[in-house]
């Protein structure tokens, strides 16, 4: 760990903080556009998010907080929510097509298949299938037992094909920013491997620390990311070691996003303080 130039540091940091700019810009226009919040208080709560996902189990935490921070500036509340969650599982679904994009280049690869992106278009064009399979399933099951107010969410946001995938396009550009962001820490420490093979175990491994059995995935992604790059030559652990270097990068910028949060949190112009929300959502 101690190979990684600080310059180089301190350069993925602020790329990093950029790159959640977008992310929480593609939050705004998902979920929180149109409920009357603007999109520097969403910004703020987005960081927020960052912050409580370091005392949060799994790396998805910070969702329920960074909405939570926002509910008492909206009277509709349930979109805000359905909304946050859609984004979640669209963000979800840009790392799955990710794994399955460079693990169909990988098996081209290896066996010698003339056409990486037709493996990978078809790779593609059946995790989408399988996707509105699940989603006609849920429809048919599921739309006419929810209440009344999350039905008209729903139903909102089916109207908006145009929005989810504008998220989707932003959440495949965000996933894959931060991917190429650990490429750099990677080469300081020694490890080589096939961009694809990053963009493989990366968004996989991220996919499984979701999974609230550790507190903000550590751990569980340092452990599957080792076990996934192994194969292609990456000491499991000098991987293991990367991922520390990235949880440096997290902590960096969830402090950096708490201290903002404290700091405009009396210039919010909300009759109720942010604060408030932060620690009712975290008991």
């Amino acid at each position: 760990m101690s190979q990684v130039p600080l310059g180089l540091w301190f350069l993925v940091l602020t790329l990093f903080i950029a790159v959640h700019v977008v992310s929480a810009l593609k939050w705004w226009l998902l979920a929180v556009r149109g409920t009357g919040i603007s999109f520097p208080i969403a910004l703020r709560a987005h960081f927020s998010g960052l912050t409580a996902n370091l005392c949060l189990p799994g790396v998805a935490g910070g969702d329920v907080v960074r909405t939570a921070v926002l509910l008492n500036r909206t009277a509709d509340k349930t979109r805000l929510a359905i909304g946050s969650v859609a984004e979640r599982v669209i963000d979800t679904f840009a790392l799955l097509m990710l794994t399955l994009v460079a693990a169909a280049v990988l098996a081209a690869s290896h066996f010698g298949i003339p056409s990486p992106l037709l493996q990978a278009t078809v790779l593609v064009a059946v995790c989408a299938l399988a996707g509105g399979v699940v989603a006609a399933v849920a429809h048919r099951f599921l739309l006419d037992r929810l209440p009344s107010k999350l039905i008209d969410a729903i139903q909102h946001f089916k109207s908006r094909p145009g929005a989810l995938l504008s998220c989707l396009g932003l959440s495949l550009t965000v996933q894959s920013a931060l991917i190429l962001l650990a490429i750099p820490l990677a080469g300081a420490i020694g490890i080589e491997a096939a961009m694809a093979a990053w963009f493989f175990g990366w968004s996989l491994a991220k996919i499984i620390a979701l999974l609230p059995v550790s507190i903000s995935g550590i751990g569980v992604r340092e452990a599957s990311l080792a076990t996934l790059m192994a194969p292609f030559g990456a000491d499991p652990a000098t991987v293991v070691g990367l991922g520390l270097i990235w949880q440096t990068i997290l902590i960096a910028s969830g402090i950096l996003g708490g201290l903002a949060l404290l700091l405009t949190g009396a210039k919010a112009g909300s009759t109720a303080p942010v604060s408030a929300g932060l620690n009712s959502s975290s008991q």
